[in-house]
């Protein structure tokens, strides 16, 4: 269970970075399950979980919630995202829902509406010791 790479860079985000492929023009409405990477080009409506990397292709129209190790979206997605690694939203891509990460990656361009909240085991390495009052 990796991430690839050429997937999280620029935007290099090829189908050959994943193991499973929906293509363009596909539709699917229901619960998706996956073990292996996978990437997104056609309609799904409904909801996404998956043990490794999630791309939202180019041509996607996601809406339902998404649960994975890592995120990339280029396109359009709507519908709450956690990612136990990482979510990176492309310059192409609309995003309209709750993001629950502990890196998130937002590329000049993007659209982003929506919360995002920090894992608290991200958040407990970046804690500051309170300031104390002096009598």
């Amino acid at each position: 269970m990796g991430i690839r790479a050429s997937a999280l860079r620029g935007d290099d985000v090829s189908a050959d970075d994943s193991c499973a492929y929906l293509g363009n023009g596909s539709k699917i409405s229901g619960k998706l399950l996956f073990e292996e990477a996978v990437r997104i080009d056609g309609q799904v409506d409904g909801e996404i979980s998956d043990n490794d990397l999630v791309v939202i292709g180019y041509d996607a129209i996601v809406t339902a919630p998404l649960k994975a190790v890592s995120v990339v979206i280029a396109r359009k997605m709507s519908g709450d995202i956690q990612a136990s690694k990482l979510i990176e939203i492309h310059p192409t891509a609309k995003v309209f829902g709750n993001l629950a990460t502990p890196v998130l990656v937002v590329h000049d361009g993007a659209l982003f509406e929506g919360h995002c909240t920090m894992h608290i085991e991200a958040q407990v390495d970046r804690k500051v010791p309170p300031v104390t009052a002096k009598a």
